[in-house]
């Protein structure tokens, strides 16, 4: 008897978290439905449901260019954060913590524009967008991929900038493209045109001239295997987000960078319990940390800002 009310209750649980995913679909349409609902009883014809206004050419031509902006001179806010010392540029602060923290803004700001953004003002009230985040908990689970990929991505960053300039770092990490086209292939089974193996060859015989300057002008194997691997995991992240399209793991924008940032920062966090444990200690965390550093954050967390809205 109790094995069968235990069912009973597992059961009951099962449905009120399936009829609560349904009525935050149901809301994203609510207030249309109820309008076409009074309509219909009062015998008027419905009017058609009300479609978002589409973003200008102006508007989006704007936030390309602020991407765009962002994206180049995060490297160069970087390579303005290192010092010299004995010849060689180096990090005074733990780049882990600038990138755990950017992870945090970007999960604070995610937050709030799911909770109180407009693009979710159908959802209900800040509890049912809570509620909703809960429920989709283990659809976020599918983001640890990406996550863990963008954590190692970033922290990869820092350190290629120590032995490339930004310009030549640009150039190198358009070798992506040809990890992208090549692992495309494989796991889609896409088949590339003529022309587009072309543009890969000679994309690929251009990167391979460059790295082999950079090697004969004595940059080591280590550092172009680390922008290599860098490419790759970029070329990675794409791929996968592929996959979760095809398997229609599609939720709101700001709550699918809610779970990314939120894994991303536990991802971060363990690289620094194993990598740097003794700058997780409070006295030494900001240790170092100078106005280069605060604007690398911030300027991370707005690339964030200007991706959501220039697309």
């Amino acid at each position: 008897c109790t094995r069968c009310c235990s069912e009973s209750e597992m059961g009951s649980a099962r449905e009120a978290i399936e009829k609560r995913k349904a009525k935050a679909r149901e809301k994203l349409r609510a207030r249309q439905g109820e309008h076409a609902a009074n309509d219909v009883e009062s015998g008027q014809e419905a009017p058609p449901p009300a479609q978002p206004a589409p973003k200008s050419f102006s508007f989006q031509a704007s936030m390309v260019g602020i991407y765009v902006f962002i994206w180049v001179s995060h490297g160069l806010l970087i390579r303005a954060s290192q010092v010299e010392v004995g010849g060689e540029a180096k990090y005074l602060f733990s780049f882990l913590a600038v990138t755990l923290v950017t992870d945090f803004c970007k999960l604070c700001l995610a937050t709030g524009l799911f909770l109180y953004g407009p693009s979710t003002a159908n959802l209900g009230s800040v509890e049912d967008k809570i509620k909703i985040a809960w429920d989709y908990r283990r659809t976020g689970m599918y983001f640890i991929v990406t996550a863990f990929i963008y954590a190692m991505y970033n922290n990869l960053m820092f350190l290629n900038f120590i032995y490339f300039d930004v310009g030549t770092y640009k150039v190198l990490m358009n070798s992506r493209i040809l990890f992208t086209g090549l692992l495309f292939q494989y796991f889609f089974k896409r088949q590339l045109g003529t022309r587009k193996w072309v543009g890969l060859l000679l994309l690929m015989l251009g990167c391979g001239f460059l790295f082999v300057d950079k090697i004969q002008s004595g940059t080591t194997m280590v550092a172009v295997m680390l922008i290599s691997f860098q490419s790759a995991c970029s070329s990675l992240a794409g791929v996968y987000n592929e996959y979760l399209l095809k398997k229609d793991v599609s939720i709101d924008v700001n709550l699918q960078n809610f779970y990314h940032n939120m894994l991303s920062m536990v991802c971060n966090f363990v690289f620094m319990l194993i990598l740097q444990p003794g700058s997780l200690a409070p006295s030494r965390f900001f240790e170092n940390w100078s106005g280069w550093t605060l604007l690398i954050v911030v300027n991370g967390m707005l690339g964030t800002f200007a991706r959501i809205w220039r697309g």
